[in-house]
């Protein structure tokens, strides 16, 4: 076993080169952005139908834990939720069960510890930075909804200014 004298790979360790390296805002100093807001599946919703959660900068950092998702009970067909964009439509939520009960979830519940602090272009699975803004989605799966359900989200980012 051997003692282990760790920094963050974001930002101090990049200070600690030679010439230093400045981080990017998105992991310090950035300021955090979010996007409140409220839905309501019909009764009648059937796979594949959306909610358009947020527009995200492509660069920005997705904040795990600090964001949520609440929902009502969408009935009881095997319904789930998967959130993501065009490009991976499960990569940051894949199968919330919103078929059992109301209850809530963490939106970004698919982001790996390998990939916090990541943005979301990297996440969501692009080459490189497509730029511009990214659609993030909510759509429901596995089964039509048979009763109306509301779903509440709150999405948090890091926004490099």
């Amino acid at each position: 076993m051997a003692v282990e004298n760790l920094k963050g790979v974001f930002v101090d360790a990049l200070l600690d080169l030679v010439p230093p390296q400045y981080p990017s805002p998105a992991h310090n100093r950035g300021s955090l952005r979010s996007r409140f807001d409220r839905a309501q599946f019909t009764a009648t919703a059937s796979v594949n139908s959306t909610i358009l959660l947020a527009s995200v900068p492509s660069s920005a950092v997705p904040v795990p834990h600090l964001s949520r998702i609440w929902f009502d009970d969408f009935g009881t067909n095997a319904t789930v939720l998967d959130i993501g964009d065009a490009n991976d439509p499960d990569g940051l939520a894949d199968g919330i069960d919103v078929a059992s009960g109301a209850g809530n979830a963490d939106p970004f519940a698919a982001i790996g510890v390998a990939e916090v602090g990541d943005p979301f272009w990297k996440i969501l699975g692009y080459a490189a930075d497509p730029g511009g803004e990214l659609n993030i989605t909510a759509t429901l799966l596995g089964g039509d909804a048979t009763a109306a359900a509301d779903v509440a989200w709150l999405l948090v980012w890091k926004h490099v200014d």
